[in-house]
């Protein structure tokens, strides 16, 4: 299946059903799909190329995508999933979906300060990343969006950090993205924070002027006029601020990069001292963005431990347990997230559930895993069985309390095993990793579940990992399991 080949209502890494192309460039199509064990969440599903990649490219990407998907950021379009289509091969991004305007149509009456605020933004952002050693490599409006006008500017959003190196055709980029593109890379080097900075600078111009500082239909001649052409600032110096901003601009589009601003933060305080106050007020990166977004270190041991787990469900077909036990802070939901990224990566299905402090409804994260998990049916590939699919309304006199179950034992068993069943039934087809979250909050009836869930997936290849705290759990009934 090519990119072109994706119709709509159809499934894509049994998760994520097409509605529409939402468009088309070198990076190859974007549709929007929905998360079909997300409460169909909206995504962007963009897959990467119409060709299948080699095997070293393919091991790039999985690195690429294992590093942009650790990036957090308030400002960032985060990437939630990677895979390859059915059939083809194809590797595909899952990205969050924003809805909104591009940065070039949403500010076409903003004030010359306004502009110079809304790039603070995004070189904010670019410090972010930079600092990672990430380049994003094609700055340009149509990779930042703002939903709703400039009072929202400090929650717009940036997307496809990365992911221009493996645009189709790539060495030969068409003349919009030409437009953007530093004079060093035209000249074959490699792609560095100071180019990123150089797009920032023709993205300024853009902005305030309406135009861009060079332009030409013939991409030879574009690139002619980047190497060697200056940019006419008058326009830009009669603006309010307008002198301020010319230099600015001067200095990020210099043809050497050693020249240019040495790092994004330097051009913010440019900008700052262009508009006449201080650009970094109000900037909204968390501390948990910076910390989330670091190298994943002390727990080593236990991820290699998951990590060995998962290879031997998956070569012996046999499923596992593992309970990951720690107090609040102790680093279980960082554990998590970086195994389900690895385990992403190596192609697995992961799916997710937790139990709510204060659901006081029996059974949650398996009512929260079959809701998703629907779509897991005698048409899905990865559950081929004929049986109609369970709902917990279908029962509610049984799934809605414990009042029968006080009453009547022998009916809550019968309950907790069809439930039991029909998880299974959803999970065998593939390879899964199911991840179950906040068991200290469980009920005795989701305990009760997970008893018999750790026994039935033995003969499927099923890792189920359990997190909880252990300073709770003797409040509740999970010391019965």
């Amino acid at each position: 299946m090519s990119a072109q080949a994706l119709k709509a209502a159809s499934i894509v890494g049994d998760r994520y059903r097409v509605e529409r192309i939402l468009g088309q460039g070198g990076l190859g199509m974007v549709y929007l799909a929905r998360d079909l064990t997300n409460g169909d969440m909206p995504v962007a599903l963009k897959v990467l190329a119409s060709r299948k990649p080699a095997e070293a490219e393919l091991s790039t990407l999985r690195q690429e995508f294992s590093l942009l998907s650790r990036l957090r950021h308030p400002n960032l379009i985060r990437i939630l999933d990677f895979g390859l289509i059915d059939g083809s091969h194809n590797p595909y991004l899952v990205e969050e979906y924003v809805e909104g305007q591009d940065l070039f149509d949403a500010s076409g009456q903003w004030s010359p300060e306004q502009v110079a605020h809304a790039v603070a933004v995004l070189c904010r952002v670019l410090h972010h990343v930079h600092s990672r050693g990430v380049v994003h490599r094609d700055i340009k409006p149509a990779n930042i969006l703002l939903s709703g006008g400039f009072e929202q500017i400090e929650k717009l959003k940036v997307l496809d950090f990365g992911l221009a190196q493996w645009a189709q055709g790539s060495k030969d980029c068409g003349v919009g993205t030409l437009a953007y593109t530093a004079p060093e890379i035209l000249l074959g080097q490699p792609a560095s924070s100071k180019s990123d900075l150089y797009s920032v600078g023709v993205l300024l111009y853009q902005l305030l002027s309406r135009t861009l500082p060079f332009e030409d239909e013939d991409a030879g001649f574009l690139i002619q006029k980047q190497l060697q052409g200056r940019a006419d600032l008058r326009q830009i110096e009669q603006l309010e601020h307008g002198p301020a901003l010319a230099q600015t601009i001067r200095s990020l589009l210099d043809k050497d990069p050693q020249n240019r601003p040495s790092s994004a933060e330097d051009v913010v305080r440019l900008l700052s001292v262009a508009a006449g106050h201080d650009l970094f007020r109000g900037r909204s990166e968390s501390v948990e963005a910076y910390f989330t977004a670091g190298r994943f270190v002390g727990r080593e041991k236990e991820l290699a431990l998951l990590k060995e787990r998962a290879g031997r469900a998956r070569d012996t077909g046999r499923g596992w347990s593992i309970f990951i036990t720690g107090e609040s802070g102790a680093g279980k939901s960082r554990l998590m997230e970086e195994f389900r990224i690895n385990s992403v990566l190596e192609g697995w299905r992961v799916l997710e559930a937790g139990c709510q402090r204060n659901d006081n409804r029996p059974y949650g994260p398996f009512r929260e895993l079959l809701a998703r998990t629907e779509h897991f049916g005698p048409d899905s590939t990865s559950s081929p069985a004929k049986d109609p699919v369970f709902r917990f309304e279908d029962m509610p006199r049984v799934a809605e309390g414990t009042a029968l179950e006080v009453a009547d034992t022998a009916a809550a068993g019968r309950f907790r095993d069809l439930v039991t069943r029909e998880t299974v039934r959803r999970l065998e087809g593939k390879p899964t990793i199911l991840m179950l979250h906040d068991f200290h909050w469980a009920d005795e009836a989701t305990v009760a579940v997970l008893d018999y869930l750790t026994s039935d997936i033995q003969s499927h290849p099923v890792l189920l990992c359990v997190s909880l705290r252990p300073g709770e759990v003797g409040l509740g009934p999970l010391p019965k399991l």
